[in-house]
């Protein structure tokens, strides 16, 4: 019998989960001092307790942490070594082409090359440097899963925003998703009318033929999404230099270095994360669910600032846009964790990080609008 559970209903249920312990000390914490008010417990008692209770709860961190990897491993992937702007095409570049397409993963990354250098982009290693030095020189792409098992490239949990088809990606096997066009919803129809979804190993191959980087950004939290990384990453063992797993469900992270350390990871943090799910889920009623939402996304950002990090063992970190500071840079620079700012699009902005900050940036445009017309010029 097929789970009917919603995804984010599993989404809310495991986040719970991994942030339990913390709201179990918290609370608890709390409910010393309120017996300390009512006169149950003298001062000294409920200081032992609470310093008790939260060294055991540090101790188990620092017992089952995974060790960070060197910083020149993640120094050498976040680098553009064509001395290039560090830009990571979105979803493969979805304002340039079909998001999550073998068409967007091309055409980030050779965007600023005219027709006769793209038509030889595979021939002249010249041309691959070109092409890396003012285009993408890495691409995130999101992982799906059909119901036959296979990796696919989908940001969403269903088939509806992006493709002519409806219904969730893991209720259909391989061969009914491929059927669909991935082009179908794009705006620029004239020059993408047909792109199929491709599978995780055809973008792999695709990235590794192109020289670029990866950055796998996981929604599923299942043990089955873990082996598929893994097996991924004994399949090509080049993606140990070339990509870099990451997902704001951190048990995620956690099994899969526990499957194999070597494994460059980051956690993915946003202010809005389950506000935004639960308001595109059918339990939006009477905005409840997004009080829920709130709770939950500052108990989360919470415990990824201050130690799930450290337990995943990550070396670095995606961040909302909205969240940067220079006292957030600087936080995160003390602890030797390199930031990755998302999504980066307004040209001011861009500029900012890239220029100022010396970041890599996520967005969903490679060019500005004045570089494109200085191209076409």
């Amino acid at each position: 019998m097929a789970d009917e559970t919603p995804p984010i209903v599993k989404i809310v249920l495991h986040t719970l989960i991994n942030i339990g312990f913390t709201l179990f000390a918290s609370i608890f914490t709390l409910l010393v001092f309120i017996f300390v008010g009512l006169g149950f417990l003298s001062i000294y008692s409920c200081l032992v307790l609470s310093i008790v209770l939260w060294s055991f709860f540090y101790v188990v961190i620092f017992w089952a942490k995974h060790e960070k990897l060197p910083s020149h491993r993640i120094d050498r992937f976040l680098d553009n070594e064509e001395e290039g702007d560090a830009i990571i095409g979105h979803r493969g570049g979805a304002k340039e082409a079909p998001e999550n397409t073998l068409a967007a993963i091309e055409e980030c990354f050779v965007c600023l090359l005219d027709n006769n250098l793209k038509q030889n982009i595979l021939l002249d290693r010249t041309v691959l440097s070109k092409a890396k030095k003012n285009g993408a020189y890495a691409v995130e792409v999101d992982i799906g899963i059909t119901k036959d098992g296979v990796a696919v490239l989908l940001h969403d949990w269903t088939v509806d925003r992006t493709t002519d088809g409806v219904g969730l990606i893991s209720e259909m096997t391989l061969q009914e998703a491929k059927r669909l066009n991935a082009a179908a919803k794009f705006s620029n129809r004239s020059k993408f009318s047909l792109e199929v979804i491709p599978t995780l190993d055809e973008c792999v191959e695709k990235c590794l033929e192109l020289n670029l980087k990866i950055f796998f950004d996981v929604k599923d939290f299942s043990d089955k999404v873990v082996s598929i990384l893994t097996d991924l990453y004994e399949k090509y063992p080049k993606l140990l230099d070339m990509g870099m797993v990451c997902s704001f469900i951190p048990t995620v992270v956690y099994k899969l270095r526990r499957r194999n350390p070597e494994i460059l990871t980051a956690l993915t943090t946003s202010p809005r994360f389950f506000q935004t799910e639960l308001k595109k889920s059918m339990f939006n009623v009477g905005g409840i669910p997004q009080y829920l939402g709130y709770i939950m996304d500052s108990i989360m950002v919470w415990c990824e600032i201050n130690w799930l990090w450290y337990l995943c063992g990550n070396s670095a970190v995606l961040l909302n846009k909205d969240l940067i500071s220079q006292s957030v840079l600087d936080y995160w620079k003390a602890r030797g964790i390199r930031v990755v700012p998302w999504t980066v699009n307004e040209p001011m902005q861009k500029a900012f990080f890239l220029n100022f900050h010396q970041l890599a940036i996520i967005t969903d445009y490679v060019l500005t609008q004045e570089e494109k017309e200085a191209v076409d010029s």
